[in-house]
């Protein structure tokens, strides 16, 4: 399990890598790609990053606008190399969610994309929908997420 910066620890007995940037993200799953029998991804990695960093507060008044730059897509890259792996990503939406999410599930030549909504996030369920490669779709409901996780590694044959 790869995480970056999160308030609750990995369940016990899950080997954990820590990282801290998108950067350090994409190495650390595509170390480990080859060794694995499937892949979930997850996480909300932000779409950009600050060009540069300050290691001091910068003040009011100082700063008029902060230069962006794009992070790594993890899941593309995962899903340009995963060869027989199958491949689940989310696609957090509040409005034209599915077909969002059949377009994430194709950007990233994923299997199964999982649906959710801003309401899940830190909390302990969520109202989800998958969406599968083959065009078919399942809402789950407002389920517990510990349920979603059992659904996923069966829906990817784990």
């Amino acid at each position: 399990m790869v995480l970056g910066p999160v308030g609750r620890p990995p369940p016990a007995g899950t080997e954990a890598v820590h990282v801290e940037t998108a950067e350090q993200m994409l190495a650390a799953v595509l170390d480990r790609l080859e060794g694995s029998d499937a892949i979930i991804c997850s996480a909300a990695v932000a779409d950009y990053r600050p060009v540069r960093r300050s290691s001091r507060k910068i003040k009011h008044g100082e700063l008029s606008a902060i230069e962006l730059v794009e992070n790594p897509d993890i899941a593309a890259e995962v899903g340009k190399r995963r060869q027989e792996r199958p491949l689940c990503v989310f696609a957090l939406e509040s409005e034209d969610g599915v077909a969002n999410a059949k377009r994430k599930l194709e950007s990233k030549n994923a299997d199964l994309c999982v649906l959710n909504s801003p309401e899940a996030i830190g909390a302990p369920d969520g109202s989800f929908t998958l969406v599968r490669r083959d065009g078919s779709q399942e809402d789950l409901g407002r389920i517990d997420k510990a349920a979603l996780a059992a659904i996923l590694l069966e829906e990817l044959g784990l």
